[in-house]
């Protein structure tokens, strides 16, 4: 019996994954408020990021936010320059799983 077929949001974030490293998710809406700063899954791309350790929800929430989805298909990213080489990774992977060129923008 076959897998069901994969989500676009499921198949982008194992590209992160695999391109980033373990725990990077692209598909998170960071926001700040009286609390504190938190992050939530969401149902589109946008932020690219993943939690820090120790985390305690509630408490203690840190997160590592490394750049951000510019379009709905994974097909265009901003990054932080010190991950430019994970994204030229993310990039290729993307070409090789959708035929697509995944177009990269460095910003800070």
């Amino acid at each position: 019996m076959k897998d069901k077929p994969k989500t676009p949001i499921e198949k982008v974030n194992k590209l992160v994954e695999m391109s980033f490293g373990r725990g990077f998710y692209g598909n998170r809406i960071f926001f700040s408020n009286s609390s504190g700063d938190h992050m939530i899954e969401a149902d589109r791309l946008e932020t690219i990021a993943k939690r820090k350790w120790p985390y305690l929800p509630g408490l203690i929430e840190r997160y590592e936010i490394i750049g951000k989805f510019t379009s709905e298909d994974g097909s265009s990213l901003k990054v932080s320059p010190e991950y430019l080489n994970c994204a030229e990774r993310y990039a290729l992977l993307y070409k090789l799983d959708s035929g697509k060129d995944a177009l990269i923008k460095v910003h800070g």
